[in-house]
């Protein structure tokens, strides 16, 4: 979709998990239309990874005034990885 992986909308950290892994979301944006609409299911990439299509952009309603499609995700499966330990 030509989304830059570096320009995202929001990533948010909400916990670590007790399974030592943490819970990340967040979304992208990019500017266009889909020719579907409707409802789209939530995809599965892998396990504990999960994608969702939104076609109206509640963050940036009243901001843009061209069409965007909202790309978010959400995730269970990250580990730490810095050598400080998590605030959370």
């Amino acid at each position: 979709m030509g989304i830059d992986s570096r320009k995202d909308g929001e990533v948010y950290h909400n916990a670590r998990l007790a399974s030592g892994f943490h819970d990340y979301g967040g979304w992208f944006h990019f500017v266009g239309a889909l020719a579907k609409t409707g409802d789209f299911p939530i995809v599965e990439l892998a396990p504990g990874f999960t994608l969702d299509v939104q076609i109206e952009c509640p963050i940036a309603s009243g901001i843009c005034r061209t069409a965007l499609v909202q790309i978010e995700f959400h995730t269970e499966r990250v580990p730490w990885m810095l050598e400080e330990a998590s605030a959370i």
